[in-house]
């Protein structure tokens, strides 16, 4: 059975396997961006946790034999301007920025990964739903916006998100193919997750 649960910094090694089993190298984060975004942004960063039933996921379990399946960060973001990849808060709105400074911010979903022995088994939509959740109920956001890489538009899309056109240029910071898309966060997760 999987669950969602916070992030801890003791995740993090375990975060860092799922990437690199999820993404190309171009587009895996350091650890030092990870653990930024984890002490910056504690209560929008999430694992997704199970007891592993093949090999490869009885590998990455801790002593508890619990291990990752996947993890979600998310953030605060103005719309259309996603921040970068390895961002360190740069792009971040400070704590108690997104209700008071007149921009339109939106739930920024920045980096969604399941772990390959876990694919299939409705891990990214938990994560997803939580991150969601998490917007629309604590912050009062409507929208959520992602950046889709490594050709994955037809998998958000399943998810009901939109292409969009974002208010900055992706390639820089995303590579070539990198999509903005977006969608609304009504009273109710989205059917399709």
């Amino acid at each position: 059975m999987v669950h969602v649960r916070a992030m801890t910094v003791a995740d993090l090694a375990s975060v860092l396997a799922v990437q690199s089993a999820c993404y190309q190298p171009r587009f895996q984060e350091p650890l030092a961006s990870f653990a930024f975004k984890l002490a910056r942004h504690p209560d929008s960063a999430w694992v997704a946790v199970a007891r592993a039933t093949s090999e490869e996921g009885r590998r990455e379990a801790r002593d508890d034999g619990e291990t990752v399946a996947g993890y979600c960060f998310a953030q605060g973001a103005q719309w259309g301007c996603p921040p970068p990849l390895g961002d360190q808060g740069n792009a971040a709105p400070q704590p108690g920025s997104e209700s008071s400074s007149g921009i339109n911010w939106v739930l920024h979903v920045h980096d969604v990964a399941v772990a390959p022995w876990a694919q299939g088994k409705g891990v990214a939509g938990r994560l997803m739903r939580t991150a969601m959740a998490w917007g629309r109920v604590t912050k009062g956001w409507t929208v959520a916006q992602i950046v889709a890489v490594q050709g994955s538009v037809e998998r958000w899309g399943r998810m009901g998100y939109v292409v969009g056109v974002p208010n900055k240029d992706l390639e820089g910071d995303y590579g070539e193919g990198a999509a903005f898309m977006w969608q609304p966060l009504v009273g109710g997760e989205r059917a399709r997750l």
